[in-house]
């Protein structure tokens, strides 16, 4: 993978769509989620991208292996697919691999903002809030997490700073970063918001409406 040019402290965005999405498939005779058509025009991967890569210094996009169907999208908003051979072992695995391109990539990065492909209504304004959230941080040192929350709902996306990444580097399973969430509690910066994209993602058919 080349490295793009970016800031000496980048932010990294990384995007989740290496999972199965056997629900939908389920409902919809073997379609994939992430390909299928929203009101707007737009398939649901477009359109989680087109919220998170203006607002971060590159993107990083988790995927199965043997899966091309996504490419002709991610080549148009010129983002960088990662192969994940061990997908089906769950979102852990994905995340993992995530972070260790990024970490390889751009050492002294910022930190990354991780964000599920299958949401394809996250507000922009929120990202924008996170990702300034982020670069604030003054402390290599420090485990700093920013998370919007719904209410009492923890909500998507969620940045992690530099200090973070060797933990997500590390994740295996499907249980994502939740442990490390879990974990660091105390450290978790909230921004909250009323804006239902922020928790709402495209499970079945009848999400999309």
């Amino acid at each position: 993978m080349s490295t793009p040019p970016s800031p000496a402290r980048p932010v990294i965005g990384i995007v989740l769509a290496a999972g199965r999405g056997v629900r939908y498939a389920e409902a919809a005779a073997g379609a994939n989620k992430l390909c299928a058509q929203l009101p707007d025009g737009r398939v649901v991967i477009e359109a989680a991208l087109d919220a998170i890569v203006p607002h971060v210094d590159h993107t990083l996009v988790a995927v199965q292996s043997d899966q091309k169907m996504l490419d002709p999208y991610l080549r148009r908003r010129f983002v960088t697919p990662v192969p994940v051979a061990d997908a089906a072992l769950g979102m852990g695995h994905s995340l993992a691999a995530a972070a260790r391109a990024a970490r390889t990539t751009w050492p002294q990065l910022a930190g990354v903002v991780v964000a599920l492909a299958d949401m394809p209504w996250m507000p922009s304004s929120i990202i924008e809030e996170i990702v300034a959230a982020l670069r604030a941080g003054d402390d290599d040192a420090a485990i700093r997490i920013v998370r919007p929350r719904v209410g009492d709902v923890p909500a998507h996306p969620v940045a992690f700073s530099l200090a973070c990444v060797s933990d997500l580097a590390a994740l295996s399973g499907d249980r994502g970063a939740r442990a490390l969430l879990s974990g660091a509690r105390a450290e978790v910066r909230w921004i909250e918001t009323q804006d239902y994209g922020c928790i709402a993602d495209v499970d079945r058919p009848a999400d999309i409406g």
